[in-house]
């Protein structure tokens, strides 16, 4: 479920050009704003944490996504100045993207 919202997203930002879209859900219309330079990856732990350097990532006000894909673990992500830095278990893998 995790993976395919993460890929879903990834989708969304490929539709088209303009970055508008809209929706229809069972809550009512949706505004559905796609930014096209959202950061997004995979990346390895070693020994339970990881760190993402990019200046895509510019603060503690960012909001970003991380799932584990390889097993139903907990994962702990908390972007600052120009790193994201992700804590879990083991050597998982883990999907991340900034989401705003």
């Amino acid at each position: 479920m995790k993976r395919w919202l993460i890929i879903s997203l990834i989708l969304l930002m490929a539709v088209g050009c303009d970055n508008a879209r809209s929706a229809r859900t069972v809550f009512g219309a949706a505004n559905v704003r796609i930014q096209e330079a959202m950061c997004a990856g995979k990346i390895a732990l070693a020994q339970g944490s990881a760190a993402v350097r990019d200046a895509c990532f510019s603060g503690d006000t960012n909001i970003v996504l991380c799932t584990n894909e390889s097993h139903p673990n907990p994962v702990r992500c908390k972007a600052t100045n120009g790193l994201l830095t992700i804590e879990g278990t083991g050597d998982d893998v883990i999907d991340y993207a900034r989401i705003r």
